[in-house]
């Protein structure tokens, strides 16, 4: 049985710092060469549709309390 690998990209970086636009363009050229890519979307995009409101969390360190549990 032939053992396959899988590659794992993460992109980090600011707000408008170009993490989507680079995923678009890594999937396009990695796809181009015959493999499959599978996209994960940012973490915040994921929350904010879920409902999170991050004004809405007051106290200090309950950000860091949300993403821990």
């Amino acid at each position: 049985m032939e053992q396959k690998r899988v590659y794992k990209v993460v992109l980090t970086g600011g707000p408008c710092g170009g993490k989507t636009t680079g995923q678009a363009r890594l999937c396009t050229f990695f796809e181009n060469m015959g493999w499959k890519v599978f996209r994960v979307p940012e973490t915040a995009t994921v929350l904010l549709s879920g409902g999170v409101k991050f004004s809405d969390l007051t106290e200090e360190d309950s950000e860091f309390n949300f993403f821990i549990t």
